[in-house]
């Protein structure tokens, strides 16, 4: 079933949140146990995004006996946070409580996306939001909030129908340029359409903007014949419109696993379709998170009686096998939950909570084989077990909910910070005029060896006279971007063709010995091998003045 209402729709700037930068060699260690936030209230359920140097953590707040969720920006690869920013609400909804926090953001991209809900008139409110670029330091945010706690019937204005119960909301970027995101979300409703249909408890629901007027209204799908469910999580491949996600399923006394797809993008109030199928098990599987690649999908979940295992599924879902993550890697009596899985490239990563820490496991070999686990967290029995209070954005950058204060706080490890290598590969010099005798056009080539990337790098360019005297040039240039291992081409001059600039040169450089191009010469960038920074080439200065090379001692005299 699909329904639409009208969201209320707001914009929220936040300017300059005090954002500190530190740059980075390498990291000889994990730096863990990181402070994000540690108020006197209770800080928990944290969402991380990140790309490059840049993150973004949401949180829930709760002060007193109000709930609201903040947002912290971190510009160093979460080494240092700006200072706190309220998730703020439009003035009808002012003062009401938001919670349950969720991130995402598409692999290279710097706009992100956020979903959370209210418990508020009976869980019946949700909204999301857009982080127009998380690299900004005037954060831009596009909140709306969506009321359905009592809606009217269309066929029936006098009659009302509610939905309720709202909890565990999971977004993803949707590659559609109609509706970017969609939510998936437990809920409830007492919605009847005239045959009947529509009544369900603890459901999937499924929200997007509307198809056909998506600046006006958002919609809501859910499938009645799905019920008692809980704990869900979704998943796609940008570029794909399939959503994959999971969710517990009540199955009698058992708690089984619910595995569902569809594509939004094709539901039409007519006509919606779920594929679903129940995976289950001798004993209770619990806490599921869902990732997929490809054509393959891993489900991990946390089972009562097998510890942590994967169900993989090669072909999208249509077949499953099971594999165990921590049978023999945990001794016996260990009893891990919540767990999470990332995938990067031909490595698996699982982390989960066992005695009060959060551990983390690899497997090189698509499951066949884990390391052993290695501590998150550097105070023994600090974190807080429970659905969705931690989560990781990669295998280097973890945020968790932490209790060694006595009350519930934010903390993050990061374990790596990609390297920045640039070194001046080569540099030539050509006319930059053709009308011109002179060779004052500089081309230099430079390239990132390190698996990190660096922003706004300088390049200048130094000479050396036969008198000892070595001159920086006035003419630099600037690359805007050069990401992991590329090649970039800049260009600039020696000097400018024009008066005075121009006989200005016929001096300066009067006895020159050789030439020198650096990049990053202020050391700003945190390379990792300054010794490349920099090349030296022999010249003459006919090399640079073709015609006027006879007078270059008498241009010497005029120094």
């Amino acid at each position: 079933m699909v329904l639409k209402t009208k969201p209320i729709k707001y914009t929220a700037t936040f300017t300059n949140p005090s954002v500190k930068i530190n740059e980075f060699n390498s990291l000889e260690e994990p730096i863990s146990d990181i402070i994000i936030s540690n108020q006197t209230g209770q800080e928990r359920y944290p969402s991380i995004i990140t790309s490059g140097k840049n993150a973004i953590v949401a949180y829930e707040y709760t002060n007193n006996s109000n709930t609201n969720i903040y947002l912290k920006q971190s510009v160093d690869y979460g080494i240092s946070w700006s200072d706190s920013l309220v998730l703020p609400q439009p003035e009808k909804y002012s003062g009401i409580n938001t919670t349950s926090p969720n991130l995402y953001i598409a692999p290279g991209r710097n706009k992100a996306y956020g979903a959370y809900i209210s418990p508020d008139k009976n869980a019946g409110i949700y909204g999301n939001f857009l982080i127009d670029d998380i690299t900004s330091s005037n954060i831009q945010i596009f909140p709306q909030i969506v009321d359905w706690s009592k809606r009217p019937y269309e066929s029936s204005p006098e009659d009302f129908f509610s939905f309720t119960n709202f909890h565990v909301p999971d977004i993803v970027n949707y590659d559609n340029s109609t509706t970017p995101w969609v939510i998936a979300i437990i809920g409830s409703t007492n919605y009847t359409d005239e045959s009947g249909t529509g009544p369900c408890a603890d459901s999937p629901m499924f929200s997007f903007n509307h198809l056909e007027d998506p600046e006006n209204f958002v919609s809501i799908a859910w499938f009645p014949n799905i019920q008692h469910c809980n704990n869900l999580s979704i998943a796609n491949e940008y570029g794909n419109e399939m959503i994959y996600g999971v969710c517990e399923i009540k199955n009698g006394s058992n708690q089984d696993l619910l595995f569902f797809k569809g594509n939004p993008a094709l539901w039409t109030p007519e006509d919606a379709e779920l594929i679903n199928q129940t995976i289950t098990s001798d004993s209770n599987l619990l806490h599921p998170k869902i990732t997929v690649k490809g054509n393959n999908v891993y489900i991990v979940a946390e089972s009562d009686a097998e510890g942590i295992v994967i169900y993989h599924s090669s072909n999208k879902g249509d077949s499953w096998s099971k594999i165990n993550v921590t049978e023999n890697i945990l001794s016996p009596g260990s009893n891990p939950s919540f767990p999470n899985i990332v995938l990067e490239e031909t490595d698996f990563f699982c982390t989960f909570v066992e005695s009060g820490n959060l551990s983390l496991t690899k497997s090189n070999n698509s499951g066949v084989n884990w390391s052993s686990p290695i501590r998150i967290n550097d105070v023994n029995n600090s974190v807080f077990s429970q659905y969705n209070y931690y989560d990781i954005a990669n295998k280097d950058q973890i945020v968790w909910t932490d209790i060694r204060e006595g009350n519930q706080d934010i903390y993050y490890q990061l374990s790596y910070v990609p390297s920045v290598d640039l070194k001046i590969v080569n540099f030539s010099f050509s006319k930059e005029n053709p009308l011109f005798p002179f060779k004052n056009f500089i081309t230099i080539i430079v390239k990132n060896l390190g698996d990190g990337y660096a922003e706004n790098v300088l390049v200048n360019v130094s000479y050396e006279c036969d008198d000892g005297n070595i001159t920086t040039t006035k003419h630099t240039a600037i690359i805007a971007r050069i990401d992991s291992y590329q090649t970039k081409t800049v260009t600039t001059n020696l000097f400018a063709l024009k008066s005075p600039d121009m006989f200005k040169a016929f001096i300066d450089f009067a006895g020159i010995t050789n030439i020198t191009v650096t990049v990053d010469p202020n050391q700003e960038k945190g390379d990792t091998d300054y010794s490349n920074n920099a090349l030296t080439k022999s010249i003459e200065y006919k090399d640079i003045f073709l015609r006027f090379w006879r007078f270059e001692n008498l241009f010497k005299l005029l120094k």
